[in-house]
Order: C-alpha cells, then structure tokens, then sequence
C-alpha cells in the first residue's frame, strides 16, 4: 500500500513471538493516535533492560548538533513508572539532549508489560541494525529462552537463516575478554568465529591481541588458527605439576579483570604475580585500573 515501508530485516512470523507487535508498530509512529506530551528531562530514565548496551559517543555529538539545530522532530517513547518515565525507544535522543541541556522532550507514554518492554526495545534495534553483534546474540539468547525457540524457529521470526542464528550465539561462547574485544568492536564477528577454533583460553586471547594489532582479515585469521593448533597437536605432553585449583581461580578472577592474561606463581612462601600488555596503550588501561584501586 501506498505510504507503507517494509521494515528490513524481520520475518512475518515476528508477530508469532510478540503478540500485537504491528499494532505496537503502527500506534508508536502514529502522531495522530497518541497525544505527544513534553516531559522534563530529568524525569525521563533509561530502561536498564535495554538489549543495546554501546553508543557511539561520536554518533551521540553529531545526533546532540543536529538536535541543537533542529530539535527532536521524533518523539522518544515511554512507559509511566512509579520513579518517573522509562525509555522504551529512544535512548540516544534522550541521551543526545543531555548534551545540549534540553529541559522538556517531547514523549508518548505507553503502557506495557515487563516483557514486552524488552521486546519493543529489542525489535526496535534489531530493525535500525544499531546492536553489536554480541548484544545481538544476547538478545537471540533472550528470545530463545523466554520463548523455547529453536535456531530454525527464531530465524524464521526474525527473518534470518537458521545458520546466522547460530553462529551468531557461537560468539557467546568466546572466552569473556575475547568477547569483550567482538563487543567493542576490536574484532569483527568473523574474526571471533574463527577463534573459536582455539580452545585455550590464553591462547585464544593472546591470538585476539596479536588480530587486533596485525590487523589480520579473516582468510589470515583462520590459517593462523590452523597453524597454532597444528603447534599445539606436535607439542610433547607437558608433565609439569599442575597448579593449585585456588590459584587458578583468583588466575581467572584477574583475567576477567583486567582483561588479559594474568599469571601467578610461588615457590614456597614468595610468588609472583605477571599481568601481560600487548601495546603502550594497553598498558596505560591497565596502569590506570591499578591506580583507581588505590
């Protein structure tokens, strides 16, 4: 029909997962059915739920500039909650008139459940395409859970395959500072695919590094894969003593930490502690996480 677009990127089966989705759709971008009403800013808060975790703090100014110039033609939406009013769309806008000190922005109040307010906020993002790819497989993983989905099931409703569904949630299964790196955007979702190839942890993380600054491509990435673990296959079997499963654990307690491979040993009363850096810039990451705990 005429003055109708087609949203990219969902399936028609979406409304199978999200009752009432299209009308959802059709109220939330419709002036004439909802009455904008301006709300202080301070009174709007975000959704902690929200499935998009990262913003582009250089989007965000140039967002901010064209707000300054223009205003905010589209309303944010909102649901009523007993502290104030709960971004359900729209939190770059909202974030965007902090910057420039905007007291009222223009709403529509909504009303929904718990559940449905993660729904709308996800499909909302996941048609403008602004999730990582690693939110993006956290909100597969939601989807799957709430609704007992399979791969095939989800990806008809999304209007995805069933084979980018699940390498998507793969990525998921990368080790945590690894899948830090896919999040940020250091590593493409390709690139943290084929280091799932890797099963040592250190390894794997060491490998990221060595992408990241190599700037590998993922034909590069794949065939250093294979060369590690041809290495690792042809490597005698180690007879060391194994280490103690506490210091393992507080290993991985400062791995996770720091975000990089961290190293303890001890002979007897004395021990050392061995946090490595790939770059200068790493290391001054690390320097100020150290001097923030003083």
């Amino acid at each position: 029909m005429a003055g109708q677009t087609k949203k990219r990127g969902l399936g028609k089966g979406l409304e199978a997962l999200i009752p009432h989705w299209q009308d959802v759709e059709q109220e939330s971008t419709s002036v004439e059915k909802d009455q904008i009403r301006m709300i202080l800013r301070e009174a709007v808060f975000p959704n902690e739920n929200q499935p998009r975790k990262v913003f582009d703090p250089e989007a965000l100014q140039d967002l901010a500039h064209s707000l300054r110039q223009h205003g905010m033609i589209q309303p944010i939406l909102v649901a009523k909650k007993q502290k104030g009013y709960m971004i359900i769309v729209g939190e770059r806008r909202w974030r965007a008139a902090q910057e420039i000190g905007m007291e009222k922005i223009p709403c529509i109040v909504k009303e929904y459940s718990e559940r449905e307010l993660y729904e709308v906020a996800l499909i909302e993002n996941l048609q403008r395409e602004n999730l990582s790819v690693i939110e993006e497989a956290n909100a597969y993983q939601y989807l799957m859970e709430e609704y007992k989905l399979n791969h095939t099931s989800l990806g008809e409703a999304l209007g995805k395959s069933r084979s980018y569904v699940a390498n998507t949630l793969r990525l998921l299964q990368l080790h945590p500072p690894v899948r830090q790196m896919v999040k940020d955007g250091q590593l493409s979702g390709s690139q943290g695919r084929a280091l799932l190839g890797i099963s040592d942890p250190e390894l794997q993380e060491e490998l990221a590094h060595r992408i990241k600054d190599g700037k590998l491509n993922v034909r590069q990435v794949e065939e250093l894969v294979r060369q590690e673990n041809k290495k690792q296959k042809a490597k005698p079997k180690s007879k060391t003593k194994q280490k103690d499963p506490e210091v393992l654990a507080v290993e991985s307690r400062l791995r996770d930490y720091f975000s990089t491979k961290v190293s303890i040993s001890n002979s007897g009363k004395k021990g050392k502690i061995e946090i490595e850096y790939y770059n200068q810039e790493d290391l001054n990451r690390i320097l100020e996480m150290l001097n923030a705990t003083e």
